[in-house]
């Protein structure tokens, strides 16, 4: 086709306000630009897209605007990493080390396959390999680290703009209370382990099943009762911690508390180990069901071992009104049990299930948080 130069004027002026923006190709049958290739008044299609790939590549060089025929995502920059030093582990400002810095992997095969698993990972600030297969995978900046044979911690530095500026500190956090992966808890949490000599059904974690989520899962003859729910706190694990065989006393710790609000934590973490003492050591080992045991200092919170871990109960005036079910979910040996997944469902949904309207939320179910104490607010 033929095109006369007034029609080509026009079309040439139109067509250097867009060419920036559209792909050559789009330019063709559009308009001709009057350059050497063009000295006569007309043009043909083929010297059409002769001339506007030519200018479109003299704007590219000017401009640095890709128009060329190879469109594409520009590509990514390659992940540099700096090594804090050999033997060394990551910490966090300060030093600190607060599992909710780091997303634990077990089992890794390399520090290749750690950086692997942080480059997929649009949070990643940095990783510590453990020659064991353990990667930390970490989300806050390792802005320090401290000496760890076997350990190697980098920082990760992709060229990509910089991050926006970390929440501010809710009142405590990091100092009484901080936040840690509800689903990591078997290696961030202290409890009594089996190398501890605790009887058996004393070690691991358990979980606060306060709205009894798992009724279904119970002897049939367990009485969960806590007023449809409603007798609840948000919190859910805690870890036992010492075994007296002396005075038949099995205390948890406060440290391995967790809870799933900002505004109960002074509550939450105010007194200092839980501690209950056996009434009736005469007829029954502590690990037998029936095993009964009574707060210390006051108070009308008691427990009795069952066969599926422990019946919590809250007694006023003796009466026993109220019960739930305190489950272990992780063992002795840092194995999570049939239990967990039950556990890390509920610290981690963010809306309530059909048949319970209002279930306890995590604030931070969303980022798969959960708040830990880190010690007794008691002055």
């Amino acid at each position: 086709p033929k095109f006369s130069s007034r029609t080509l004027q026009a079309a040439v002026e139109m067509a250097a306000a867009i060419s920036t923006y559209l792909r050559p190709w789009v330019l063709v049958g559009v308009a001709c630009a009057v350059a050497q290739d063009c000295t006569t008044e007309t043009c043909d299609a083929a010297s059409l897209l002769q001339v506007t790939q030519a200018q479109n590549k003299s704007s590219e060089s000017k401009s640095g605007v890709n128009t060329s025929d190879e469109w594409g995502p520009s590509p990514s920059p390659s992940p540099s990493w700096q090594s804090l030093g050999t033997n060394t582990a990551c910490r966090g400002a300060g030093g600190n080390n607060a599992g909710w810095q780091y997303i634990v992997n077990e089992g890794v095969s390399g520090v290749d396959a750690c950086k692997q698993l942080c480059t997929s990972n649009p949070s990643c600030k940095g990783i510590e390999f453990g020659d064991h297969g353990r990667c930390e995978v970490w989300t806050a900046d390792p802005a320090s680290s401290a000496p760890a044979s076997g350990y190697t911690c980098f920082r990760l530095s992709s060229g990509s703009s910089p991050s926006p500026p970390p929440s501010p500190l809710l009142p405590g956090q990091n100092d009484y209370w901080t936040l840690i992966r509800s689903a990591d808890v078997a290696s961030v949490l202290p409890y009594a382990k089996a190398s501890s000599g605790l009887p058996t059904c004393m070690q691991g974690l358990v979980w606060m099943d306060q709205q009894c989520t798992t009724y279904w899962k119970l002897p049939w003859n367990y009485g969960c009762r806590t007023a449809l729910g409603q007798i609840r706190v948000n919190e859910y694990l805690t870890g036992f911690d010492r075994w007296d065989s002396r005075s038949k006393c099995v205390s948890f710790a406060r440290n391995s508390w967790t809870f799933g609000q900002a505004d109960i934590s002074h509550d939450v973490c105010y007194f200092g180990d839980v501690t209950f003492c056996q009434t009736n050591a005469d007829t029954h080992g502590p690990c037998d069901d029936g095993a009964y045991f009574k707060i210390t200092g006051g108070g009308n919170f008691n427990l009795a071992k069952t066969s599926f871990g422990w019946d919590r109960i809250t007694s006023p005036m003796g009466l026993g009104l109220f019960h739930y079910p305190l489950i272990p979910v992780v063992d002795g040996n840092g194995r999570k049990t049939e239990w967990f997944e039950d556990y890390l469902k509920e610290a981690t949904q963010t809306s309530c299930p059909w048949s319970q309207w209002d279930c306890r939320k995590s604030q931070w179910a969303a980022q798969g948080l959960t708040a830990r104490c880190l010690r007794s607010t008691q002055r």
